[in-house]
């Protein structure tokens, strides 16, 4: 799920994370009522807040959805609801990004995106996952 890329907290740095940010919003146009009603039957509402962030927060660090969305454990959060997210034809990606903490020290920190890997489950009617009415 996590691959290390030259995001660092530089000016350079900085610009890639940008690009990948602008990259992802166009990936993924505005989310739909019927989206957004298919993504509220995610096993838990730590899941559902957690990809509703994302939807309006592509490349959130993990430092700052724990706070704004009340989750303690974000990439706990984001590998139980992997296969799931699947099923509705998105994945969620964690890119680590190369910086350094309060005290000096060399860290990586997650960067989230969402994409869409089956555009016919996304912006179907359908989900893989959902019953008959």
């Amino acid at each position: 799920m996590s691959r290390i890329v030259k995001f660092t907290d530089s000016p350079a740095g900085f610009h890639l994370l940008q690009k990948a940010k602008e990259q992802a919003h166009q990936s993924l146009p505005p989310i739909t009522n019927a989206q957004r009603k298919r993504l509220s039957r995610l096993s838990g509402y730590a899941a559902y807040r957690m990809v509703d962030y994302l939807l309006s927060n592509q490349g959130a660090r993990t430092d700052a959805i724990s706070p704004s969305i009340a989750i303690r454990n974000p990439p706990d959060v984001a590998m139980k609801m992997r296969a799931q997210l699947n099923s509705f034809g998105l994945d969620i990606d964690c890119q680590l990004m190369k910086t350094k903490n309060r005290y000096g020290k060399d860290v990586r920190i997650g960067v989230w995106f969402l994409t869409v890997i089956d555009f016919a489950k996304w912006f179907g009617t359908k989900a893989a996952n959902d019953e008959p009415v």
